[in-house]
């Protein structure tokens, strides 16, 4: 028997797809609940129309049907006893075929989430622990949606799966890029009719530093140099990724942009942490743009001299 709009009654169009079907009634159920509206006979008869609404629309074996007697009669607000075309064998055909096509088990969805991680850090592997919020099966009607006396169940609404938050441990490699993905397997949302769950996709990015830029498995840095040293040569000191110092011996008459090179300074390979690129060091020697008039004498006489 069909006497009602069920478009009309979700707000939606016929093309609405599966997913506005599913907004609209979360909206209206959460809308006219019983548990919110106590004591409303009105509304307790709108959720009842909803919910009648979404499990037709929902399920694309009764839409159809529902489409086809809609189509055929016009407006439907009318009593009409569709109950021989409901039993005929062209319905039990078409149930079939859409219960092996929608109650085979299917796959959980995949998470997605991201992770920041400093240049630093990626020196050794990172263990750390991420929280996502992932769809779970339902325990209180064991992902079937309803309960006793075919009622929605109140858990999970009739969704089936309910949100929760977990930890999950994640270890990542040092020597990682920026950008990389990481994958745990079967950590994602869960499957239905006993499908496998998916999986979580880690997306990790490296911040910059404020000292280091990277070029590959090489760190690089820079060393201002003043004029002085550069002409005679000295001895320098520099920070190294690794929270040590490197003593660099700077030979006289070094030119500005020299680069210097320490050999397995730099990031681990992530498939072999036993090979490291280098760290290597951009000389900028520092012209003085002004300078006192007793080094200005010292410096004319050196010319002199040359």
């Amino acid at each position: 028997m069909i006497k009602k709009n069920y478009y009309d009654i979700l707000g939606i169009s016929k093309t609405a797809s599966i997913e506005d079907i599913k907004k609209a009634y979360r909206k209206l159920a959460m809308q006219y609940h019983p548990d919110r509206n106590r004591g409303n006979k009105a509304a307790e008869e709108k959720f009842k129309e909803i919910n009648e609404a979404y499990d037709t629309l929902s399920n694309p074996s009764k839409k159809k049907i529902y489409d086809l007697n809609k189509s055929k009669y016009g407006n439907i607000n009318f009593t009409v006893d569709f109950s021989d075309f409901f039993n005929s064998n062209w319905t039990d055909i078409f149930h079939r075929t859409y219960q092996k096509k929608h109650i085979r088990p299917r796959k959980g969805s995949n998470i997605l989430t991201e992770i920041w991680v400093s240049l630093k850090e990626i020196i050794y592997d990172v263990k750390t622990r991420i929280t996502i919020a992932k769809l779970v099966p339902c325990k209180k009607c064991n992902q079937t949606g309803r309960i006793e006396n075919n009622k929605y169940c109140p858990d999970c609404n009739g969704f089936k799966n309910i949100k929760t938050n977990v930890t999950l441990n994640l270890k990542i490699p040092a020597g990682i890029f920026h950008g990389a993905v990481l994958r745990l397997e079967g950590q994602g949302n869960c499957g239905y009719n006993g499908g496998p769950p998916g999986d979580v996709l880690v997306t990790v990015k490296v911040r910059s530093d404020s000292f280091f830029t990277r070029e590959g498995q090489n760190v690089c840095c820079t060393y201002h140099l003043n004029v002085i040293d550069a002409i005679l040569g000295t001895i320098i000191e520099v920070p190294t990724l690794y929270g040590t110092i490197a003593k660099i011996k700077i030979p006289p008459g070094t030119q500005s942009h020299t680069l210097c090179s320490i050999k397995n300074a730099g990031l681990p390979n992530m498939r072999n942490t036993q090979e490291k690129g280098d760290m290597q060091i951009k000389l900028i020697v520092d012209i003085p743009r002004n300078i006192s008039k007793a080094k200005r004498i010292l410096l004319e006489k050196l010319k002199n001299t040359e």
